[in-house]
This record gives structure tokens, C-alpha cells and sequence, in this order.
């Protein structure tokens, strides 16, 4: 099964009010649609990452990231205890994993297992970090 066919089974995501900022630009109000156009763009290297909130927290998971390295990767910011966010990652996704993940979020309101996922550590703003580090890689470029 392709990609392509995989995403005609999984229409009517719930994807109303979704944020998504790439190193390029921000957008409101993004549809499935552009959830699949970003997971193929960072896969082809066009964009070098995309940061998804969804407008209330999945399973405590106020935002996250995908991009590449290696394969897809995707980074998972979970609300903690005093202002600390908790950061686990999911390594060597494919588009179709990565978009079956994104849609299980919208659709079943649910995460991949905590269990199925690295622990990264604590941060206080996990944006800001992924937005740093994105920046600190492009400069040395």
C-alpha cells in the first residue's frame, strides 16, 4: 500500500483550529491536507521541520515537531509539573507512520505509548528550543 492510498483511508481527520510554524513560514487553521504536504516536504527536505498545535492538548501534548533525521522524527512536548514540559521522541518514521500518528491525534485524541518513546528530558519551552536548535543548525550550514 502506498502512501497515497493509506491517506484516502484515514479522510475526515479533526484537524479545526490546528497551528503549524515550518522555518519558512506560520500557518492557522491547517487541514489534512497540509499535515501530509509537510510531512512530504521535511521527508524531501524543503521544509526543515514543522512545530503542530493542535488547539487543546492530545493526551497532555500541548505541541510537537517533526523532522528528519536519519528518517522522520518527531518530538512530543508533554505538560509536567511546575512550568516543566517533558520531551519524548519517536526516531525513523516513515511519511505514512509520521501521518498515521498526526491523524490518531486528531481523530482518537491519543499519543503513541509512553513506552514506545525516548525520553529527551525537560524543558520549560519546548518551542523555543526546537526553534533554536533548527536555527543553530542552519547557521552552521
Amino acid at each position: 500500500m502506498g502512501l497515497f492510498d493509506f491517506l484516502k483511508q484515514k479522510k475526515g481527520a479533526g484537524f479545526d483550529n490546528w497551528h503549524a510554524e515550518t522555518d519558512l513560514d506560520k500557518f492557522s487553521g491547517i487541514g489534512q491536507a497540509e499535515i501530509e504536504s509537510y510531512v512530504s516536504r521535511i521527508d524531501d527536505e524543503i521544509y526543515e521541520f514543522v512545530i503542530l498545535t493542535p488547539p487543546e492538548p492530545v493526551d497532555g501534548c500541548d505541541t510537537f515537531v517533526i523532522y528528519k533525521d536519519g528518517g522522520l522524527k518527531m518530538e512530543f512536548s508533554i505538560k509536567g509539573d511546575h512550568n516543566m514540559n517533558k520531551v519524548y521522541a519517536k526516531s525513523g518514521l516513515t511519511q505514512a507512520d509520521a501521518v498515521s500518528i498526526v491523524l490518531d491525534m486528531a481523530n482518537k485524541g491519543t499519543i503513541p505509548a509512553l513506552d514506545t518513546l525516548e525520553a529527551l528530558g525537560t524543558v520549560t519551552d519546548p518551542k523555543k528550543k526546537w526553534l533554536d536548535m533548527k536555527i543553530s543548525l542552519h547557521d552552521l550550514n
